[in-house]
């Protein structure tokens, strides 16, 4: 059961994620995989999209790319965006479910041939849907195909759209896929709903959608006697309440209990089986407490920590 609960950890804090070396070249960088060939006259199965939480549905859009990658013997391409473009064109709080970095680790583990991390800035924003699959992506690898989700719009303004893709493909010799979103329980899986659910304190759903436990980077703060967490304030936090939760640093984890303020992206430590020092650390949400719940806490902090294999559990077994 303490292994089970390791490698959950280990998947929810990206332990297994190893990312080639960075190649930066003009608006991109690139992380190829070793022996793999870029240029603009090297043909790629590509898909495109922002990843944010990098959850079921996203899987199952890579795991379709990949087997039409794999009968055409092409190599795969993972195209995103960084910052998240939430964050160049909304005023309002993108709420990510990972930050930058995290998205692009987490993309390494779907196991690409290439990733691509576009400079995303409003300059970017402006160009045509048109220009950006012939000359942006063009530029960096010759799309042989191209998927995304049917719900994926991009270009200036968001006017392009799947159709407008399988239009351009008709035109260009590629075939494109706008393929349909998943659902569990009778809605469409998607970082939209999952964010619905993580605000409600829904963790449990949550975490069936993103198919792992959700995860957030944190510092802690510490006072007389006390301490506290604070969280990017672009984040997607839980509601305020009281959670179950691993507070992991330094290869292990310790069960802890925090109190969210949601408001203000911070939590207060409640109990945590580690004496925390002002440091960077992360926390994998278990389960909100109910407020009556008095006994629960008490034996969630007496749990012993779980150490965490750093070098990657899943490459050990391969």
């Amino acid at each position: 059961m303490i292994d089970d609960l390791a490698l959950e950890l280990e998947k929810a804090l990206l332990l297994d994620a190893e990312l080639p070396s960075a190649a930066v070249v003009p608006g991109a960088t690139l992380y190829v995989r070793e022996g793999v060939d870029v240029g603009a006259d090297r043909p790629f199965t590509c898909v495109i999209g922002a990843f944010d939480g990098l959850h079921i549905g996203h899987r199952a859009l890579i795991d379709a790319a990949r087997e039409e990658a794999a009968a055409r013997h092409l190599p795969l391409a993972l195209a995103t965006f960084v910052p998240d473009p939430s964050e160049v064109l909304s005023k309002r709080n993108p709420e990510h479910l990972s930050c930058d970095d995290d998205r692009i680790m987490a993309l390494s583990l779907a196991d690409p041939d290439l990733i691509i991390a576009f400079d995303f800035t409003w300059d970017f924003s402006r160009n045509s849907y048109d220009a950006f699959v012939l000359d942006v992506l063009g530029s960096i690898v010759a799309p042989a195909s191209i998927h995304v989700g049917e719900d994926f719009t991009f270009g200036a303004d968001g006017a392009g759209s799947p159709a407008d893709i399988a239009r351009l493909g008709a035109i260009h010799g590629f075939p494109s896929f706008g393929h349909t979103l998943i659902e569990k329980d009778g809605v469409a899986v998607s970082s939209t709903h999952i964010r619905e659910l993580i605000k409600a304190g829904c963790l449990t759903k949550a975490r069936e959608l993103l198919g792992h436990l959700y995860m957030m980077r944190a510092y802690a703060q510490v006072g007389q006697g006390s301490a506290a967490l604070s969280f990017d304030t672009r984040s997607c936090m839980p509601k305020t309440g009281a959670y179950a939760c691993f507070i992991a640093v330094e290869g292990a984890a310790y069960p802890a209990v925090i109190d969210i303020d949601a408001d203000a992206c911070r939590a207060d430590v409640r109990a945590c089986a580690l004496t925390l020092a002002a440091q960077s650390c992360s926390v994998v949400y278990m389960a909100p407490i109910p407020d009556s719940d008095d006994s629960y806490p008490r034996m969630w902090v007496q749990q012993d920590e779980i150490c965490l294999d750093t070098r990657g559990w899943a490459r050990d077994q391969r």
